[in-house]
């Protein structure tokens, strides 16, 4: 390609890099007067078959346009001159930045003094605050993707990862994304990220593993060997024996670098808070502290000791800043939250509120403790305020999907809906809220777009136990038996403790008539949650009552009811099967009141043909002749 001339005016003078499906190239703009230098990526899609080429061209109009407005708001970001598509393949044309990349200063056998290494840390945490409250992943952060600029010795963050999905073989011949292709740099990519599924943090992990690189001057390579021998299976790091650094600092790396997404650190700024606590210790005037307690006519020494104890921590209190007191109390609230202390964690983020009051993260975490609590007003009120806040894609999906929550449980159906379709749009790639959405579809009677959405939820995360769960109960209730147990059968696979699969497996059995399976998947469900969740409970005692009364045993479907009844007292459906039982073996005084209770629980619950049918038992008894004694 060398002299060929793109869109009429970018000339391409040399090849800088190629692998795959792409080429990057130094080019002049001849449009300008100056011909200043440019970039071109050279982007082809893994197949030129009309239905993958559509799908391509959309995703990379997609992120064209998320490079531009990056670009364009952030001098550390080089920005994006133009995007097009010529011969059914697609080029960008980025900034140029004169400079050198970090390899030529984080090279093998040559370790960095851990000062420079800080100074890193924060200049790249700074962008990447930026970039991850865009909703965007960088996805390969490496010293060969940060460019030391000439003109103010500052880093420039480069070739972002999103560009490189598009031509990698993820995109299938349906245009979606393939998530077991995995976009980034081994040595520096984090175990989420290899299966396909980064998150913000997988870009700290990443930073974290060039810290380590920089510090003990290793290669790409070498990063990949320090897992730890001795127990392959936590994937944690072990890099503290090859450096002498400050014990603060090497914590708040190896927190950086953690196996678990969920121990790392959640934000770029929660990191910077740590580092900038290493660099600006609380200063003392140890002098006039020493002129001071030297005064013995005025103060005895246990005074002084005691007023040391006082001031002291006031002065480091007021040292740190109130972003840093908000995250402090924010962790105690998602720790709290960790506990299943509800009630303490919502004063732990309500403080933190209070402190930030455009905190969207303790927002949507108090939201979520008030959910468990069973305040959905409440929670409402907190997503509503966290999707106010402008925040990360994240963060505004996690509002849109626990006032999901807040709605279905409030009985607002349509506008659950809505929030779901919201958190789809912003995050296509989370099988939460498409399961979701699919049980409130299954609650409105939309079978087939409860099961649309169930078998999305199984694409995105084709482990999701709970999708096929609903999606047994959905197939069953629309008369695919076969592929309702099916479904069923695959999550019991995936988790072989999971209750609610074995109850509606259960149920299934039950319709297809084979009630002695039913009976058996019931007693598994018992045994399981034997000491859970009373509901769970009750529901397995009741689909056993069902299956052993199509049997003929009354006397043990009686027992069964019984059951159910201790465990969920609101079960309507097992007073009114009890009451049948009992109208059968002529208790009418008991079954009318079981009845009743059917009718007035179908009443609270909105059922209104579950009531008629109770009242109609009731008044068929009542119309019947009392027995001569």
């Amino acid at each position: 390609m060398i002299n060929q001339l793109l869109a009429g005016r970018y000339r391409i003078v040399v090849e800088l890099s190629s692998g795959g499906f792409a080429q990057t190239y130094l080019a002049e703009d001849i449009h300008r007067p100056s011909a200043p230098q440019c970039v071109v990526k050279h982007l082809r899609p893994p197949s030129d078959d009309p239905y993958t080429l559509e799908n391509a061209r959309r995703l990379f109009e997609r992120e064209g346009k998320i490079l531009e407005r990056l670009g364009h708001e952030h001098e550390q970001l080089p920005a994006l001159y133009a995007y097009f598509e010529e011969n059914g393949e697609f080029y960008l044309i980025q900034e140029y930045i004169d400079g050198h990349p970090l390899t030529q200063e984080i090279t093998p056998g040559n370790p960095i003094g851990e000062d420079q290494v800080i100074h890193i840390l924060e200049e790249v945490l700074e962008i990447l605050t930026f970039v991850h409250g865009k909703g965007v992943i960088h996805r390969d952060i490496k010293p060969a993707n940060l460019i030391r600029r000439s003109c103010d010795d500052k880093l420039v963050l480069i070739d972002f990862g999103l560009v490189k999905e598009l031509t990698s073989p993820a995109v299938n011949s349906q245009g979606q994304i393939n998530p077991t292709v995995a976009v980034g740099t081994h040595g520096y990519m984090p175990i989420e990220q290899f299966h396909g599924y980064p998150q913000f943090n997988s870009d700290i992990y990443a930073l974290g593993m060039l810290a380590i690189q920089a510090l003990a001057g290793l290669s790409a390579s070498e990063l990949i060997r320090l897992r730890d021998p001795n127990n392959p299976n936590t994937g944690e790091v072990l890099w503290r024996n090859q450096v002498q650094i400050k014990p603060k600092l090497a914590d708040i790396i190896d927190k950086m670098v953690r196996y678990d997404c969920h121990q790392r650190y959640q934000s770029a700024s929660e990191v910077l808070a740590d580092l900038k606590n290493i660099n600006n210790p609380v200063i003392i005037n140890w002098n006039q502290l020493k002129r001071w307690v030297r005064r013995p006519r005025r103060l005895m020494f246990a005074g002084v000791v005691g007023i040391i104890f006082v001031i002291l921590p006031l002065i480091f209190y007021k040292k740190v800043p109130q972003a840093v007191t908000a995250a402090y109390l924010y962790n105690r609230g998602v720790e709290k939250i960790d506990r299943k202390d509800y009630k303490a964690a919502i004063q732990e983020l309500s403080e933190a509120i209070s402190i930030d009051p455009k905190y969207a993260e303790a927002y949507n975490k108090r939201c979520h403790a008030y959910l468990m609590e069973g305040n959905r007003l409440k929670a409402m009120e907190d997503c509503n305020q966290a999707l106010q806040i402008k925040t990360s894609f994240a963060q505004v999906y996690q509002a849109y999907t626990n006032r999901g929550i807040a709605r279905f449980s409030l009985g607002d159906f349509t506008g659950s809906i809505a929030d779901y379709t919201q958190a789809i749009a912003i995050n296509p790639k989370h099988a939460l809220a498409y399961n979701s959405r699919g049980h409130v579809r299954e609650k409105l009677g939309d079978k087939k777009g409860a099961i649309a959405d169930f078998t999305m939820a199984i694409k995105v995360d084709p482990k999701y136990a709970a999708a096929y769960i609903n999606r047994c109960l959905t197939r069953s209730n629309a008369g695919d038996r076969k592929g309702a147990i099916e479904d069923c059968t695959y999550a019991i696979k995936i988790n072989p403790n999971q209750v609610q699969a074995y109850l509606n497996r259960s149920l299934v059995n039950f319709r297809l008539g084979n009630y002695q399976r039913a009976i058996e998947d019931s007693n598994v469900a018992i045994g399981i949650n034997s000491g859970g969740s009373n509901f769970n409970l009750g529901e397995a005692y009741h689909n056993r009552a069902i299956a052993r009364l199509a049997l003929g045993d009354k006397q043990g479907a009686m027992e069964d009811f019984n059951q159910a009844l201790r465990a969920n007292p609101k079960d309507a459906g097992a007073y009114y099967e009890r009451g049948r039982i009992l109208a059968g073996i002529g208790d009418k005084q008991r079954a009318i009141a079981d009845f009743q209770k059917a009718a007035k629980l179908r009443l609270e619950q909105g059922s209104t043909q579950g009531f008629k049918d109770a009242q109609y038992q009731i008044k068929k008894l009542q119309q019947q002749p009392t027995p001569k004694q």
